[in-house]
């Protein structure tokens, strides 16, 4: 496929095969580049039956429509746009962050990523800050900003059930704003579009509206890259939610979405993690 699509596209791109793991099976895509873009093109020729000439057309047609490719890497041009549009993403895998902006905190990464719109996003390189003049420390603290507007406390049952009463998932109440009535011993941490939404609990609004909810403390256990849950320390003790985390990683949550064996809690503004 790769040696196929160089020959039909030229010398003046970059082509790769790139194989990720999708619901138990391997999937194979082809990564193509025009030199001197910043952003890469996926396709999953595979599952698809895509033959090389195939792909190419898709290519060509996908850029014919809107030009995506060449308009996203311009945006790193406008550092406003980029400080409008960043935000954190988390991820416990080392070799996987070296790849990107990042900074650790306890055993975790974040990374910085730009949604560009519904479809396309990309984590953030050192040469995409280089290129729009902006400091590491102002991309993480936009990304905070950004991030702090979107930030939804969910009680569990209610995500557990929601499904069942024919609700929609954003009529949800979110208990960063509502009071909250009755004893809920654990609420769901994510964002807005419950997407990449683990890393808000670094905002420092979402940190203190918990300690309001929970006044004797609360752990948070990683459900996966997308939320954690906050769970009040007066029902679970360090030593049961190794079993909690295990049970979900391994019968619930995707691999790909896993972010990490660790409960965590916050003192004085700094992540630690539990010894389990």
């Amino acid at each position: 496929m790769v040696k196929k699509l160089q020959e039909i596209l030229g010398s003046g791109y970059e082509i790769t095969e790139v194989t990720t793991k999708k619901n138990n099976y391997n999937a194979h895509q082809v990564s193509i580049r025009k030199k001197g873009d910043s952003i890469a093109a996926l396709f999953d020729y595979e599952s698809c039956k895509i033959a090389p000439e195939g792909v190419a057309t898709a290519y060509f047609e996908a850029m014919k429509k809107n030009n995506a490719l060449d308009t996203y890497a311009k945006k790193f041009l406008d550092p406003d746009w980029m400080k409008e549009h960043v935000y954190i993403r988390l991820t416990s895998d080392a070799k996987y962050a070296e790849n990107y902006v990042h900074r650790k905190t306890a055993d975790l990464y974040m990374i910085p990523y730009v949604q560009f719109d519904e479809e396309h996003m990309t984590n953030i390189k050192s040469i995409y800050t280089e290129t729009s003049k902006i400091t590491d420390d102002e991309i993480f603290l936009a990304a905070m900003k950004n991030m702090d507007k979107e930030c939804v406390l969910n009680s569990l049952d209610d995500i557990v059930s929601y499904p069942l009463l024919d609700k929609s998932i954003s009529d949800l109440p979110n208990y960063m704003e509502k009071r909250k009535e009755d004893d809920i011993p654990m609420l769901v941490v994510t964002n807005t579009s419950k997407f990449l939404g683990a890393a808000s609990i670094f905002c420092e609004r979402v940190q203190n509206r918990l300690d309001e909810l929970f006044p004797n403390g609360y752990y948070l256990v990683p459900s996966s890259i997308h939320e954690f849950i906050a769970v009040d320390k007066q029902i679970l003790i360090p030593e049961s939610l190794k079993e909690v985390i295990f049970d979900m990683n391994k019968n619930v949550v995707e691999k790909e979405e896993q972010l990490s064996d660790a409960a965590y809690y916050f003192e004085n503004g700094i992540l630690h993690k539990t010894i389990l």
